[in-house]
């Protein structure tokens, strides 16, 4: 049953990977240089796209949640950060995750 779990989990975010692929594809065409399903070397991971594009290079792990994607401020006036919520679930995490992931 565990395994059926996975499965199916792993099947949909492929869907979703493949879907946004896509739609970059069609929306910004030779304008971006995909690169999809990139394995991080030494590690089990891998990166579902890299966008290399004339505003820079974008890396993007794809999730399928859905909702509206919000912004939040928090903390005092003088040290401010933001949250990120998608469907009105603190999905802040996932961010600072992959962040830390890349940069000291």
């Amino acid at each position: 049953m565990a395994g059926r779990d996975a499965a199916a989990t792993w099947g949909k975010g492929g869907q979703g990977e493949s879907r946004l692929a896509a739609f970059v594809a069609r929306e910004v065409g030779d304008a971006v240089i995909p690169l999809h399903d990139r394995l991080i070397p030494g590690t089990r991971g891998n990166i579902d796209h890299i966008f290399i594009a004339s505003t820079g290079v974008w890396v993007v792990d794809a999730k399928a949640y859905k909702g509206k994607v919000d912004k939040h401020e928090t903390g005092p006036i003088w040290r401010r950060e933001n949250e990120v919520y998608v469907g009105g679930r603190n999905r802040s995490t996932l961010a600072k995750a992959s962040r830390s992931k890349w940069l000291p």
